[in-house]
């Protein structure tokens, strides 16, 4: 016979009789027949029920088949476990009463039927629908499911849900082993024994988020719950008490029973407080702590839809501990590209999964309506079509019907097509034989993968609004708009790449992460929430051929032609301002502030980026006042190291990301840009904080491996080497340096980047003669990249020198920290901690020459001009001060030395420098007490 899942009921009141003594009793199959360990043999009787066999047990009770003999039918028996504590037996007869009468209120034929409670021997007993088939997961194992019968499977579940709701009544524990589908092709939600009234709470019994936070109330031990989760380690204690990934956590003490004014049996079946549920399938909410309503089964319906469409659970970790903060903090990982989700799908999901409740679906009707909007979904692109015949094939809406959007993806074939993927193939093989052949295979397979999502998205828009009538013409137009604007970019990159030197080939992979996210324009709300678009014709034609400008210089931003496109783009500022449509003037001078902060023009960057900021705050475009507020924090902070002005735009950035509703990639970059600006601060433990969130949050935006993880890492790594942890900084950019050789090659300013954090990791590890080659490297392939001119250059040229100096060569190390000093004095003038660098690596060359006198001297300017601008109590404070002492005691200065080494060694503890500085300077300290 078929198997029957376990735990297949929820307790109800009995309907057949009010009177515990009018029913039959239990009774083995012969009088003289004992029940064994609580079991009952073939042949017994359970009520008027006739045992056939015992099918399977939970954590609560016995399953048995059985047959009813009034009715002539096969029923399924739950049987309570007896239990030794009579506590525990009647918090098991409870939780069986509870499921009985719940259950009793429903007649939804997608919920598993209940006819009978009874008792039997002071144990409760209740008697639902046998069930012929199987359960979810095993279907969906099976064999390969379409996704029309996936979805129409998971909807009938959902209506069973929905039915339970409109009663009141939540399950808790939603997952495709508490599904079945029968023989009969009819799906049944089942298994109702975590289910509870919403919103019940007994006079004086504590609620879920009082236990929460108060565990002391409940009469059971159990791990800490913090209801607000701001912090990944409040988590901790649970792990280490649990740490066993169990598949159902019921945990039952404290129960409670009463009667309301009906005499209706209200029961409280788990604990209230203690999280109920499977750790995959749970809501936030629930691995909180808090209390929970119809929108927790709404999540985990959605984890398991995720889960059928794609193959893989949208949140993952290695223990309950890893999963719990994927959920809580919405770290989903990225859906397998190969697998095609209808847009509609993938936005019902989303909602479906957002962290807090209320940004979910109300009820399950509206996630139902949402999964099948108008019953009759129109057509859904081939994308595949598209890309290996140039053309679009659509399905029928019905046959011999015409299908009204065929042609809403038709112009994306003059921007790509087979031949131009042919043609940027043969053009990057003979700019560059070594990596051209790699390069083009990657980038047209991304862009193939960009533009058949671009028109899926496009044939959607048009099909929401003209086939199933579900969206406004308002909200296409401005699904449209966005849709144009990634058309304009993906046009811009293929043109580029059609007519590539040496320059785009090593840049095309930052081309690539460049493009603008097709996720923007499958957000309604994030759309309808943008500025409105011009109202008069004339005026919305420029807007959007400057914004095809703009996308244009963009893409030259991002294949590194920083000055070419920023002095491209002076026009465009002239051209929004004649156009007098404000959101594009700000739009101008958002990118125009990038570009001239990549190419070394901080003031000026920093000047657009303010205007634009301040533009977009005036027109309400809260995305751009993100954008452009979080560039102000890096070049703020790092460019000018004015980190209080820096942190301030963080604080505006971070406030306007609330009002935002999908800003989980702004949130990312924000973080990073904080995580480095604290560390440039040498606020390493608070950077460290942000370095940790930006990175999560990449991960679960872009993935593993991807170019912005990349950058999540290397903030990561900044973040450790603040504090002096080398070896763990080391590792954060070896990864970094792996994925940058391979997305962008070897002669990408990047990889020399990245270098220049190795290289400076190697030295405070294994000192100078190890590394001094590492770092010759990478100052030329800096000025390869950049330019001679260009202000990163000063930045490896000083760490040259400095390496030079410890190395004994003191006239090469001269030479390059002058260069260094005056590369900064352009660009920043005198007072900056560049500059400060510069003049203390000079101060190092003064001293091993024996200037002790210059030495101390050009040491002092470079102390003050850190303490000016880098604060008190900074690093690089402590470190310069650690040479003033060791200078002045050559000097025969003891007193001022002591002055300084003292004050420098405070510093490092206060700082947590490594032990090895702080012997440095204890041992210095001493010698001058002699």
């Amino acid at each position: 016979m078929p198997e029957l899942p376990l735990s297949t009921t929820c307790e109800v009141a009995r309907k057949t009789s009010a009177d515990p003594e009018s029913q039959p009793a239990c009774a083995p199959a012969t009088a003289a027949r004992e029940w064994p360990d609580a079991a009952v043999a073939h042949g017994g009787a359970i009520g008027r029920y006739v045992v056939i066999e015992r099918v399977g047990e939970g954590a609560m009770g016995v399953v048995y088949a059985a047959f009813d003999p009034d009715l002539d039918r096969r029923v399924a028996i739950k049987l309570l476990q007896p239990d030794g504590e009579a506590e525990a037996g009647s918090m098991g007869r409870a939780r069986l009463l509870r499921e009985a009468q719940a259950l009793a209120r429903l007649a939804d034929p997608n919920v598993v039927a209940v006819y009978d409670v009874g008792t039997c021997d002071g144990r409760v007993f209740v008697a639902m629908e046998f069930v012929r088939g199987q359960t979810l997961t095993q279907w969906l194992a099976a064999a390969p499911r379409s996704r029309e019968d996936i979805v129409a499977t998971f909807v009938q579940a959902a209506r069973g849900l929905a039915a339970a709701h409109d009663q009141g009544l939540m399950h808790r524990d939603f997952k495709p082993d508490n599904v079945m589908i029968g023989e009969d092709g009819r799906v049944r939600v089942m298994d109702f024994g975590l289910a509870r009234s919403a919103g019940a709470t007994l006079p004086g019994e504590p609620n879920e988020r009082e236990l929460a936070t108060d565990p002391s109330r409940s009469a059971e031990p159990r791990p800490r719950a913090d209801p607000s989760l701001r912090s990944d380690r409040e988590l901790v204690s649970d792990r280490l008490r649990a740490r066993a990934t169990v598949d159902v956590i019921d945990r039952s003490a404290g129960l409670v029973i009463g009667a309301d004014a009906s005499g209706r049996v209200d029961v409280r079946l788990t604990r209230t407080g203690a999280m109920a549920g499977t750790p995959a399938y749970m809501a936030p909410e629930q691995h909180r702590g808090l209390d929970v309503d119809g929108r927790a089964d709404q999540f985990a319906f959605c984890v398991a839809l995720w889960e059928a469409l794609y193959g893989v659970r949208p949140f993952e970790g290695s223990d309950r501990f890893s999963l719990a903060i994927a959920v809580c903090s919405g770290r989903r990982r990225p859906p397998p590209p190969e697998i095609r989700v209808p847009a509609h799908l993938r936005r019902a999901l989303d909602r479906g999964l957002a962290v807090e409740p209320t940004a979910r679906f109300a009820s399950m009707h509206e996630l139902l309506a949402a999964l099948q909007p108008g019953r009759t979904r129109g057509p859904w692109l081939a994308a595949a079509a598209l890309l290996g015949l140039g053309g679009l094939a659509v399905a029928s809406l019905r046959p011999g019907a015409a299908d009204p959007c065929a042609d809403a993806a038709a112009s994306l074939a003059s921007v790509w097509s087979p031949a131009r993927r042919d043609a940027i193939a043969t053009r990057f093989t003979e700019v560059s034989a070594s990596l051209g052949v790699d390069t083009a295979a990657r980038v047209n397979t991304a862009l193939d993968d960009y533009a058949g999502r671009w028109a899926a998205l496009a044939h959607d828009a048009c099909a929401a609004t003209h086939v199933r009538h579900e969206q406004s013409e308002q909200l296409l137009d401005r699904r449209s708009a966005c849709l144009h604007v990634r058309r304009a970019s993906l046009a811009s990159v293929a043109a580029r790449f059609e007519q590539a030197d040496d320059a785009i080939v090593h840049h095309a992979a930052d081309a690539i992460a460049g493009l603008p996210e097709l996720s923007r324009c499958e957000d309604d709300a994030a759309l309808l929430a943008a500025v409105a678009p011009p109202d008069d014709a004339a005026v919305a034609r420029e807007v959007e051929a400057v914004r095809d400008a703009l996308a244009a210089a963009e893409v030259d931003g991002h294949l590194g032609r920083y000055a070419q496109a920023y002095e491209d783009t002076a026009v465009l500022d002239t051209r929004a301002r004649a156009a007098g449509y404000r959101p594009l003037v700000a739009e101008v001078k958002a990118l125009r502030g990038d570009l001239a902060q990549m190419a070394g023009l901080t003031a000026d960057g920093r000047r657009l980026l303010e205007d634009a900021a301040h533009g977009a705050l005036a027109v309400g475009d809260d995305a751009l006042f993100v954008r452009a507020a979080t560039e102000l924090v890096g070049t703020v902070g790092l460019g000018l190291s004015r980190y209080d002005d820096a942190l301030a735009w963080a604080g505006h950035a971070a406030a306007m990301l609330e009002r935002l509703h999908d800003g989980d990639g702004a949130r990312a970059g924000l973080a990073q840009a904080m995580c480095k600006v604290l560390a440039d601060k040498g606020d390493g433990v608070f950077a460290l904080a942000q370095c940790v969130r930006a990175l999560a949050l990449a991960q679960a935006r872009w993935g593993p491996d991807s170019l912005h993880t990349a950058r999540a890492h290397q903030a990561l790594g900044m973040g450790y080497f603040a504090l002096g942890r080398y070896a763990e900084a080391e590792a954060e950019f070896t990864r970094v340096e792996t994925i940058v050789a391979r997305d962008k090659g070897e002669h990408h300013p990047d990889y020399a980047q990245i270098g220049n954090a190795l290289s400076a990791t190697c030295y405070h590890q294994h000192g100078a003669s190890a590394c001094l080659d590492r770092f010759r490297r990478v100052v030329e392939l800096t000025e390869q990249a950049l330019g001679t001119e260009h202000e990163g250059v000063a930045d490896v040229t000083n760490n040259l020198a400095i390496v030079l100096v410890e190395a004994g060569l003191l006239d090469e190390a001269e030479r390059r920290a002058t260069r260094a000093l005056a590369l900064r004095r352009r660009d920043y003038g005198d007072d900056h901690p560049g500059v400060g660098a510069s003049l203390v690596a000079l101060a190092s060359v003064a001293q091993a020459r024996g200037e002790l006198q210059r030495a101390a001297t050009l040491n002092d300017e470079g102390l003050a001009i850190y303490r000016d601008t880098r604060g008190p109590r900074h690093p690089d404070v402590a470190a310069t001060l650690h040479q003033g002492a060791s200078i002045r005691l050559a000097l025969g200065d003891r007193a001022g030395a002591r002055a300084q080494a003292t004050e420098a060694l405070e510093l490092a503890r206060e700082l947590g420098r490594p032990r090895v500085e702080q012997d440095e300077l204890r041992t210095l300290l001493a010698a001058t007490e002699h």
